[in-house]
């Protein structure tokens, strides 16, 4: 007896499936990166009105640096994803990859990027919020 396959429907839109959620994927890299750089920005900013010593000032400095390490080098993975999915040239990638590297302007980069996947997302079908993309 043979299998009846009449009823079998394939996915139309596999490759826009797929693209959405590798965009998805680095859609929340970016907002984690995003968050972490607000909270080093937020770690310098109250910083100075704080009464602490000298050796825990310095000591909360290196923190956010660490902190903005950290959110650069995540946005460097959030972005090279959204940005490989999206066909962006080399010479894209490396201008919003040296745009991470300036303080607060990384912030404005990062924004730009996410709404570069929010847009590409909602038109996918997918709902945005937040923490990210869901279906």
């Amino acid at each position: 007896m043979e299998p009846n396959f009449t009823d079998l429907k394939f996915n139309q839109n596999q490759k826009t499936d797929l693209t959405a959620r590798e965009i998805s994927k680095g859609q929340k890299a970016v907002i984690c990166a995003f968050l972490i750089n607000l909270a080093a920005v937020a770690l310098v900013v109250v910083l100075p009105n704080l009464d602490v010593s000298r050796t825990a000032g310095g000591y909360m400095i290196m923190g956010s640096w660490v902190l903005r390490l950290g959110g650069v080098v995540l946005g460097l993975f959030g972005i090279f994803k959204i940005a490989s999915e999206l066909g962006w040239s080399i010479v894209a990638k490396i201008i919003t990859f040296v745009f991470l590297l300036i303080p607060l302007v990384n912030m404005i980069t990062l924004l730009v990027v996410n709404g570069k996947a929010t847009a590409f997302l909602k038109k996918a079908g997918y709902k945005v919020g937040l923490a990210g993309a869901y279906k």
